[in-house]
């Protein structure tokens, strides 16, 4: 199995976007207006938040904005794109089997949640945003739909190596194990915590537990 601790540094590691110079805090003057926009647009809403509290927030000149973007609109748009291509990047990695299903779910399951967790004020916007700028769906939809291919392809790897049922669904348990991610996700998002179940390792290794061996007694 890939290193997943690799992956998480790798994906918070990944802002820096090329193209721009480089301010004394090590930051992009695009990624300080990316990092506030987000920010602002997740906890306000797009209508609610204006350029001046956007540069004000990122430190920097409110010309600055216009002159790079030409408007918030666009400002918006680029925000969201460039998320969603660093997102994309970092789902884009395959899951291998290594023969331990439970730890290797544990690990996918840790990968994941990390993951996520970094990503709730993107959702937050999808879902504010999306019946005013049904555009963003088309951007930002694509990770979520990425994440449970690999699961998908996780479990077919898994079956080929007869680690899995040959009867098991695996598009269904990719779907299931990674509803129950986003789940807590949505939850983080939207109430700031997850009420219903403490996210820990331990917990995910119990969701690969019931994953692996279902609710059934053995026999």
């Amino acid at each position: 199995m890939r290193n997943y601790k690799y992956l998480i540094a790798i994906m918070q590691a990944s802002t820096c976007i090329q193209g721009d110079l480089m301010e004394s805090d090590g930051k992009t003057t695009q990624e300080k207006l990316f990092t506030a926009a987000l920010a602002l647009f997740a906890e306000h809403g797009y209508k609610a938040t204006t350029t001046k509290a956007i540069a004000e927030k990122a430190g920097i000149n409110e010309v600055t904005i216009f002159r790079k973007f030409g408007s918030k609109e666009n400002l918006f748009m680029e925000m969201v794109k460039a998320e969603a291509e660093d997102k994309l990047k970092i789902v884009s990695h395959e899951f291998e089997p290594t023969g331990d299903l439970i730890e290797d779910l544990t690990q996918v399951g840790m990968w994941m949640y990390q993951n996520m967790h970094q990503n709730s004020a993107l959702l937050k916007i999808l879902v504010m945003e999306v019946n005013s700028q049904p555009e963003i769906f088309k951007i930002l939809g694509r990770i979520p739909f990425l994440a449970i291919d690999r699961l998908s392809k996780f479990f077919e790897e898994s079956k080929k190596k007869g680690l899995v049922r040959e009867d098991v669904d695996t598009d269904l348990a990719a779907l299931i194990f990674f509803s129950f991610m986003f789940r807590s996700l949505v939850a983080k998002a939207f109430i700031g915590e997850d009420v219903f179940i403490e996210m820990s390792e331990d917990t995910i290794r119990g969701l690969a537990q019931l994953t692996v061996n279902g609710i059934k007694e053995s026999e």
